[in-house]
């Protein structure tokens, strides 16, 4: 393959066999397969003389295949058999409006599951699965959910048990999931994962929401999923234990200021682990975290001084948070009147966190061609903000604000 070669999906089964979808191109991808402990085989187009584009792969317990992908004009297909070959003859799943994401897996008993997102018309979009059972052709797709912006379905499989999950973009309870057993229909949505925490007014400025999750499903039908929320993306778990109804109330796993985005896995003795990095480090929880609590610190911010501007060319804010928190600063100065005379410099401090109620001093310095408008024109226009969260991900926002030199009408 050539280096500019890139991994797509990936697949891995119990006792350790892998598959993997490789773009080798635009609108062209090749799958490659390795038994346990041996090495990889030669590539294998997906679709012989034709295009595959978003294609994912999944991959049985006894090595069973399936490929989801778009033929790059107007079909949704997947091809399914044995072995470590590609199956030859595609199966067409569906006719598609858009240029969908797919995600496949199988479960013990061979049944494969095909999630991916489609067009629904009127710019909307919604999540859809096809599910076959070992050996017989892949059934009509059943739509999840009808938008108007369902995206990024995620699937695992296990035992006898299927789980989907997605991300309900306009809804309130972003983060949906259905589970599957014994081959049988998916249930009703479950809507697990923590709320949308959004304050009135100015303060709700950054709301906390849910992020994209991930799911993961063992053999004795266990069901976890995990999922980053708020602004600094908290790490967040929840989990469905098998003969239960009900997710358990959502964990926080991740320490203040070491959130990511993270991947979820179940051990064959149904121990939950879920791994993220944040930058820094790569962190693992194993078992539930501590309760979620959607509490937004207090933050205070200083009001910038129009003296110092015009003095030093600067100003200086002190931001307050308490309890201890996450918080990150943005400032947009504004100089000079109209048109080409017109500077705007757009400034951002990293996020750090802050003990309860220490100050952090914060200074925003014009540019020079800012400070030649700010003489020529005497006229300016500061905003600070700082969003602050605690180690849950709930925020609240301040901000200051001036505005000098403006001429009355």
């Amino acid at each position: 393959m050539s280096s500019g070669a890139g991994l797509v999906s990936a697949a891995a089964n119990a006792r350790g066999d892998l598959a993997a979808v490789v773009s080798t191109g635009p609108r062209h991808a090749v799958l490659v397969t390795a038994p346990a402990g041996g090495a990889f085989g030669p590539p294998q187009d997906i679709n012989p003389g034709g295009l595959a584009d978003t294609a994912a792969v999944g991959l049985g317990p006894d090595g069973a295949l399936v490929v989801a992908y778009y033929d790059g004009v107007s079909r949704a297909l997947v091809r399914r058999g044995a072995g470590r070959r590609c199956p030859r003859r595609p199966q067409a799943l569906a006719q598609v409006r858009n240029r969908p994401d797919f995600i496949a897996a199988i479960d013990d008993a061979g049944t494969a599951t095909v999630a991916f997102g489609r067009s629904l018309g009127r710019d909307g979009i919604g999540v859809a699965v096809a599910r076959a059972r070992s050996g017989a052709p892949f059934g009509a797709p059943v739509t999840l959910d009808r938008g108007p912006n369902a995206q990024v379905p995620q699937v695992a499989a296990a035992g006898s048990t299927t789980a989907v999950t997605w991300l309900s973009l306009t809804a309130r309870e972003r983060v949906r999931v259905v589970v599957a057993r014994d081959a049988g229909r998916f249930g009703r949505p479950q809507t697990p994962a923590t709320g949308r925490f959004e304050l009135r007014g100015e303060a709700g400025r950054v709301p906390s929401e849910a992020g994209v999750p991930t799911v993961a499903v063992d053999r004795a039908g266990d069901v976890l999923l995990a999922y980053p929320y708020g602004p600094f993306n908290a790490v967040h778990e929840t989990l469905l234990r098998a003969g239960s109804k009900r997710f358990v109330a959502p964990r926080i796993l991740s320490a203040l200021g070491h959130g990511g985005v993270p991947a979820a896995a179940l051990t064959d003795d149904r121990r939950p682990i879920v791994a993220w990095a944040d930058g820094e480090g790569v962190f693992a929880a194993t078992g539930l975290g501590r309760p979620v609590f959607t509490r937004a610190p207090d933050v205070t911010l200083s009001r910038p001084s129009v003296a110092e501007l015009r003095r030093t060319g600067a100003v200086t804010v002190t931001a307050r948070c308490a309890p201890r928190c996450e918080i990150v600063a943005n400032a947009r100065l504004t100089t000079g009147r109209g048109g080409p005379g017109l500077v705007i410099s757009r400034q951002a401090r990293p996020p750090q966190v802050i003990g309860a109620n220490a100050p952090l001093r914060l200074r925003f310095a014009l540019t020079p061609a800012g400070r030649t408008a700010l003489q020529a024109t005497g006229r300016a226009q500061v905003k600070v903000i700082v969003t602050a969260a605690n180690v849950s991900g709930a925020a609240r926002t301040a901000r200051q604000a001036f505005d000098v030199g403006r001429r009355s009408r």
